[in-house]
């Protein structure tokens, strides 16, 4: 049977991206003019953005995720290999006796031992990639909104996430936003600024800087 590697990717993204760019705050804030007088005088502007609509639609999580697949699919690739090496060994061993059967059985131990260890660390392997993947991506949005919003006099923007979780009582424990006007929904906006060729030109260029770093280090080194 083919092995699949348990790795949550767009939904644990979107549910570890809560933490980020979301304050509790009333739903009142949301005024369909997308700004309010605060008590000290100063008109409020505010936003929000749906990350499970950016994490799906953002250019570059989209081949982060393609990277991640492909690293996952090899390794499971490489643990099914194991797996039916260890299969064969076995089937050769039952016509054998002795002291051949004793070292088959032997070998036997040592391959499944290994499969055993090629498991636990692809999961840590996809684990780390995973969260890497995911601070990576937060990070990115966050950039962008942050300087969205200083650029257009937001006082906050907030994080929504309208999928449905469960239980009516749970999901509304969960989100931070409960209602909000669609006048104050930039995530299409922010999508653009993304997925623009500026911002991914930018990125690139950021990704080949950091591995240059990289093998500068391991040069160093080495």
């Amino acid at each position: 049977m083919k092995t699949k590697l348990t790795t949550p990717l767009l939904v644990g993204a979107a549910i570890v991206a809560t933490m980020l760019l979301a304050s509790p705050a009333p739903s009142a804030l949301a005024q369909e003019d997308g700004g309010r007088t605060s008590p000290f005088g100063r008109k409020m502007k505010l936003g929000v953005i749906e990350m499970d609509d950016i994490f799906k639609e953002y250019v570059r999580a989209k081949r982060l995720e393609d990277r991640i697949n492909q690293e996952k699919k090899g390794l499971e690739d490489a643990i099914e290999k194991q797996r039916d090496r260890i299969i064969k060994l076995r089937k050769d061993a039952e016509f054998l006796t002795g002291d051949a059967l004793q070292d088959a059985e032997d070998e036997i131990s040592i391959e499944v031992a290994r499969l055993r260890l090629m498991k636990q660390r692809a999961e840590v392997t996809l684990k780390k990639k995973f969260e890497e993947y995911t601070t990576r991506v937060l990070g990115e949005i966050a950039e962008v909104v942050e300087e969205y919003g200083k650029k257009h006099d937001y006082t906050l923007i907030l994080k929504v996430d309208s999928r449905k979780w469960g239980e009516d009582r749970l999901q509304a424990a969960l989100r931070s936003v409960l209602f909000h006007s669609k006048t104050v929904d930039i995530t299409d906006t922010v999508l653009t600024i993304l997925n623009g060729s500026d911002w991914l030109a930018k990125m690139d260029k950021r990704d080949r800087e950091e591995a240059a770093e990289k093998v500068g280090e391991g040069e160093g080194g080495g």
